[in-house]
């Protein structure tokens, strides 16, 4: 998606916007993903690649039933990418701006200079939730600030034992 008009006032039962299948790949360079609802994944699911790059991205007022107002990233070989781009006024039960979980240690993602505020989740993760032993790469000047949350913490909540922040510094 490459300075696409905004998608806008879809609804889904999986990706609001868009759903991306297993071993598939769709990069987001700029434009809008708004107002889109979806019981998982209001503005994106993924079960293969995303990436979303550009100052331009931006994710917002999406809205899931469940997992994943912004995103909501699963499966066995996906991988998230988010450099620069905002992702902002999302709602969600858990993860409100992103919700990261897989069954593989193949999975990963990365934050990159990347703004997350004013996201909403009714239950855990207003902001980032990272799920089951996952990893997420924050960089850059990536802020993470003035989300909320019901459960857990507002900006960010780390799932498991082996769920990690590497390598960077986050905002919060």
């Amino acid at each position: 998606l490459h300075d696409a008009l905004p998608i806008c006032n879809n609804t889904a039962q999986y990706g609001g916007c868009a759903y991306v299948e297993e071993l598939s790949y769709v990069y987001f360079y700029s434009g809008y993903i708004k107002n889109n609802t979806a019981d998982y994944g209001g503005g994106i699911y993924t079960y293969g690649d995303f990436v979303m790059e550009g100052s331009n991205a931006h994710l917002s007022n999406n809205v899931a039933k469940y997992d994943g107002g912004g995103v909501c990233a699963l499966g066995e070989y996906g991988e998230v990418r988010i450099n620069y781009g905002k992702i902002i006024g999302n709602k969600a039960v858990n993860g409100a701006g992103i919700y990261w979980n897989a069954y593989n240690e193949i999975f990963g993602g990365v934050l990159n200079n990347v703004i997350i505020t004013g996201n909403e989740a009714s239950g855990i993760g207003g902001g980032v939730y990272v799920a089951d032993d996952r990893y997420v790469y924050v960089g850059g000047k990536t802020v993470i600030q003035d989300n909320t949350s019901s459960l857990g913490t507002d900006n960010l909540n780390l799932i498991g034992y082996d769920s990690c922040i590497t390598h960077g510094a986050v905002d919060y």
